[in-house]
């Protein structure tokens, strides 16, 4: 999820003319990443011990503040609308169905698992009628269109 955000980020943050650049950039920073974290992590958990990778990430979120905060142009903020009872519904959707699968690697089905998956289906239900409602958090128009439902599948 956090990598097409970022994905979206870079797109409004870039004109056109440097957006391949920058999503060059961008997809090389990624895969030096995913090359150099595995080592990088032995390193530290060899030297400093487990709890060292973690904070490892508070100077690189702190390099990472400052150069966003030279590079990146600030605008004036703009209200955004929150859909608070589509973020409830979504949250408790998608927690219990993690708990549930959780719950199932060491349990058998039972009461308790039934239950569970039937508030999770509960929810999501609760979810996709209320954004059919609203729009707010996901536009549900966009599996009308193919293009987008084949893609979706192709990525899954």
């Amino acid at each position: 999820m956090m990598l097409s955000v970022s994905l979206g980020i870079i797109k409004t943050s870039f004109p056109v003319s440097m957006l391949g650049k920058a999503l060059g950039i961008y997809a090389m920073v990624i895969a030096g990443g995913l090359a150099l974290a595995p080592a990088i992590r032995g390193i530290l958990e060899g030297l400093l011990g487990w709890r060292s990778i973690f904070l490892v990430n508070i100077p690189a979120e702190i390099l990472s503040f400052i150069i966003c905060y030279k590079i990146l142009e600030r605008r004036e903020s703009t209200k955004i609308k929150w859909d608070i009872v589509g973020t409830i519904f979504q949250f408790f959707a998608l927690f219990s169905l993690v708990y549930l699968l959780n719950y199932l690697s060491s349990n058998p089905i039972n009461m308790e698992a039934i239950l569970l998956g039937v508030f999770s289906i509960s929810m999501l239900s609760l979810f996709i009628w209320w954004e059919n409602r609203t729009d707010l958090i996901l536009n549900l128009s966009l599996l009308k269109m193919l293009v987008f439902l084949h893609t979706t599948s192709v990525c899954i």
